[in-house]
């Protein structure tokens, strides 16, 4: 159930439930005393699941809380992640140039993007200790 209708089933629970014990009083004076007893134990049954229910209510409601916590969180991390690849990506493109440069070529390169950040370092470092000699 959604919030709403939590709520809304426990407002009419929280007002029908009082004026239940004044109509079955009002009519209870010609009925018998057992019938009275029945309904005075099933109006005792309701509220005790009345407050089940808010119970309940209260701990979806606790849970809810915490999940959007945790999903701001999450959110929030995701974000900053996002803009460490770019800066990461950022880093990946200007080793490719390097790399490119040392070779002295014209190529794209593009192949190179597959391979991660430690990796294209080391492939600039064997370029330039080749290059060296």
């Amino acid at each position: 159930m959604t919030k709403i209708n939590w709520m809304g089933a426990a407002l009419l629970a929280a007002i029908l439930i009082p004026l239940l014990p004044l109509s079955t009083y009002a009519q209870g004076r010609s009925e018998d005393p057992a019938q009275r007893d029945n309904l005075v134990q099933r109006v005792e049954e309701l509220e005790k699941i009345v407050h089940e229910l808010e119970e309940a209510n209260s701990l979806l409601m606790e849970n809810l809380a915490n999940c959007t916590e945790d999903n701001e969180s999450l959110s929030a991390q995701l974000e900053s992640e996002k803009g460490g690849a770019a800066v990461l990506s950022s880093e990946v493109q200007n080793l490719i140039l390097r790399i490119r440069a040392a070779l002295v070529t014209g190529e794209s390169m593009s192949f190179l993007k597959k391979l991660n950040r430690g990796d294209l370092e080391k492939l600039l470092r064997i370029i330039q200790k080749r290059l060296e000699r």
